[in-house]
């Protein structure tokens, strides 16, 4: 069965980064292989990677194009609904779903995955829910430590 992985663009790119701080025209090639090394791979393991953002933004079309990410939906003001139509379409369950991101609009899509997961500097809030917090701040390479961590508990289960 096809994993999926749903991303918060907004909280998740930076300097070009895929998946971990905010959104930049400048590039910092240090920080954005950590995390899109990670993200290149989940395909490797049968994890389908989903980039979910409430903003429009030719930089992140361009970087998604650039790591094989094939699911990018910009513009969604209502994540959790999205996520929700999203995953009834797919016919997945939240047992199958992990979310990372950083920002209080998307503690409701958080809240339909089984594994959520932020940057040390996410919201106070969306720390709270998370049930694995980085040891790194977004865009230094938190959605690849959260990949790690989602990939060591499904092979331990």
């Amino acid at each position: 069965r096809r994993h999926l992985r749903a991303y918060e663009a907004d909280a998740e790119i930076s300097h070009l980064d895929l998946l971990s701080g905010h959104i930049s025209d400048t590039q910092d090639q240090g920080k954005e292989h950590k995390d899109g090394y990670g993200i290149a791979h989940l395909r490797d393991n049968g994890i389908e990677p989903v980039i979910l953002t409430g903003r429009k933004s030719e930089i992140v079309a361009r970087r998604a194009k650039e790591l094989g990410i094939l699911l990018i939906f910009q513009g969604v003001e209502d994540k959790e609904s999205f996520l929700q139509a999203f995953m009834n379409e797919r016919k997945v369950q939240k047992e199958e779903m992990a979310y990372i991101g950083d920002d209080d609009n998307d503690i409701q899509g958080m809240s339909l995955c089984k594994w959520i997961g932020c940057p040390s500097d996410a919201s106070p809030n969306v720390i709270t829910m998370s049930s694995f917090v980085s040891s790194c701040v977004g865009g230094n390479g938190a959605v690849r430590e959260f990949i790690e961590y989602v990939q060591k508990i499904n092979k331990d289960n």
